[in-house]
This record gives C-alpha cells, sequence and structure tokens, in this order.
C-alpha cells in the first residue's frame, strides 16, 4: 500500500526540517530536530545521523518512531507513525547514502535510520478550525515573523 503521496513527497523536499519522537528504555521522551528527512519510497522516510545519540540509542532498544513535519508559517503538515531501523554499514548503509550525497548533506554521518511507514495523519492548527484560510494565516505568521 503506498503511503506517501506525491502531494506529502513534495512538502518533505520542501521543508525538509522535522521533528523526531523516540523513547529510552524507561519511556522517557526525547525529540530532536532532524534537517535530513526525506523520502525512501513510497513507504519509508530516511534521515542521517548527525548528531543525534539519544535517538540512535532509543531506537537500538525501542524501535518506535514518530516523525512530525510541519511547515512553520501555513501551520499544517504531516505525523508520521512507524518503525525505525539503524545503519552504520554494509549495502543498505551505503544505498542510503548516496541519497544524502545527491542532496549535498555536508556534515559528517555516522549512522542513518530508515523508517518504515505505518501511518500518517495530517496536522493542522486549530485557526483552520475556526475558518482561517491558508493564506490568512501565512499573512499573519510573516507579518509577526517581519518576512
Amino acid at each position: 500500500m503506498k503511503l506517501v503521496s506525491k502531494e506529502i513527497r513534495n512538502f518533505i523536499d520542501r521543508q525538509k526540517l522535522g521533528f523526531v519522537s523516540t523513547c529510552d528504555l524507561d519511556g522517557n521522551p526525547n525529540v530532536s530536530p532532524k534537517g535530513t528527512i526525506s523520502v525512501y519510497s513510497e513507504n519509508q522516510l530516511v534521515f542521517a545521523n548527525i548528531r543525534s545519540p539519544d535517538t540512535i540509542t532509543n531506537l537500538k532498544i525501542n524501535n518506535k518512531i514518530e516523525i512530525s513535519i510541519i511547515d512553520p508559517i501555513l501551520r499544517k503538515g504531516f505525523l508520521f507513525k512507524g518503525i525505525g531501523q539503524v545503519f552504520s554499514e554494509g549495502e543498505k548503509f551505503d544505498e542510503i547514502m548516496k541519497l544524502f550525497i545527491k542532496n549535498k548533506v555536508k556534515s559528517p554521518i555516522t549512522s542513518v535510520v530508515l523508517v518504515k511507514i505505518l501511518s500518517i495523519q495530517p496536522v493542522n492548527s486549530p485557526l483552520y478550525d475556526l475558518g482561517y484560510n491558508e493564506e490568512e494565516i501565512s499573512k499573519k505568521w510573516k507579518k509577526i515573523l517581519d518576512i
């Protein structure tokens, strides 16, 4: 079943930055920003481990993962729930590294995380429930941010 539509792929390509949530052995949450999130296949996301020791440690003991990617101006995006697998060497690591080289990631990458997507949910600001549209919300946040 194809989970990542063309719309979602384009959204991720534009946004890149997402927030990855994992839990440690005691169930303590860890949220970490990631700037390398990419679509790997229609059912998988991938990101590079550049400076994420807690994320990687957590995934090795509990492979459940959530990734939120939100457009900060439009206040909408997607929540991905899935299973993460860490690769630091081997054929799959080399294959995924080609993607990051193609995307011109300059930072040293010590491992990569391949996420099998189990579900995708849209995330929208409550302002949309109040009848605001994208243009109105965009204008509001651009004004606040002075851009």
